[in-house]
């Protein structure tokens, strides 16, 4: 039982059930020995995530190599998992972690952590990703992990929110010469959207990324945010374009800073409300770029010029955001 096992030793923060089972071999001499093992995990769960089995493979390559080939099933849904850890001569766990992991085409409210995130998201997900870990000890003797490579591909599809469609969206990234870099695209309410950045691995892991967006509907984004009752009662439609910018390191985001430029904002009475039945012509827009910059915590709008008729003001200020 694995529940039992892993309270034994005192660690009960470890939430995994089920039960366990294996088969080992081994040959070779007490200076290189080989050995294999088979095991077997079934019906339980990983932190939340239900699994019906996991089975894997276990190698002592030789003294300084291990190598892990299995398979996750979980109803419909499956990953296969390879890794290779090398430590050469170091103390346990120091060492380098090489990976791997494939997945099916899953439903994304069937996933424990997603499903804890958002309970009423709906869609598709599959994803893979390889790459490499450096593990060792600092100072005061307690475990790091550092990421030396990683390239993955992650999607979901035909996504849902409380019923409304959401798209789809993909994210891809590769590390080349000490630096990771992501490309991010999706079609949320039925907009262009694109993101591109780096982090550079190591280090405060500095971070630059920028964000672009078009064709952005103001309707449907009302209507993701406010409850489903509600957005039957949003008068209004529009449309924005724009960009965001992010920098900073990573490991202490209350340092990072950005910035928002909106070049196009423009909002109107949605057709066949009310509001367009009262105010047909009515044309709330900005006149010249929206701009904003998040710095220290703190949110300043720099410019913000607005028009609409027999109106015209302008935004500045700054908030606190903590």
């Amino acid at each position: 039982d694995l529940a039992r096992s892993a309270e034994r030793p005192g660690h009960k923060e470890i939430s995994v059930t089920g039960s366990f089972s294996g088969s080992g071999q081994i040959t070779g001499t007490l200076g290189a020995p080989l050995a294999t093992a088979d095991i077997t995990m079934s019906r339980g769960t990983i932190y939340s995530q239900p699994y019906d089995s996991i089975t894997g493979k276990l190698q002592l390559v030789d003294r300084d190599t291990q190598s892990l080939t299995g398979l996750f099933v979980s109803g419909p849904k499956r990953v296969n998992i390879s890794g290779r850890f090398t430590h050469a001569g170091t103390e346990f766990p120091a060492g380098t972690l090489e990976f791997n992991l494939t997945s099916n085409t899953m439903p994304l409210n069937q996933i424990a952590l997603v499903r804890a995130r958002q309970p009423d998201i709906h869609g598709f997900g599959k994803f893979h990703t390889d790459g490499s870990l450096r593990i060792g000890h600092d100072a005061k003797h307690q475990v790091q992990f550092s990421l030396v490579t990683l390239t993955a591909d992650a999607s979901a599809n035909s996504l849902e929110l409380e019923g409304r469609n959401l798209g789809d969206a993909r994210f891809t990234a590769q590390t080349k010469d000490g630096v990771l870099q992501g490309h991010f695209e999706s079609n949320a309410a039925k907009a262009v959207i694109q993101g591109d950045g780096t982090v550079r691995l190591e280090g405060e892991y500095l971070t630059n990324a920028k964000v672009t967006f078009s064709n952005v509907g103001l309707n449907a984004v009302a209507a993701l945010i406010v409850k489903e009752s509600d957005a039957a009662s949003l008068n209004f439609d529009g449309e924005a374009q724009g960009e965001a910018t992010v920098s900073g390191p990573a490991i202490h985001p209350e340092q990072m800073t950005a910035t928002f430029d909106i070049p196009r904002l423009e909002v109107r009475p949605l057709p066949g409300s009310d509001f367009a039945k009262t105010a047909p012509q009515f044309v709330f827009t900005n006149d010249g770029p929206v701009r904003a910059s998040l710095s220290n915590t703190q949110l300043k709008v720099e410019s913000a010029h607005f028009k609409a008729p027999q109106t015209d003001f302008n935004v500045d200020g700054t908030v606190a955001l903590t």
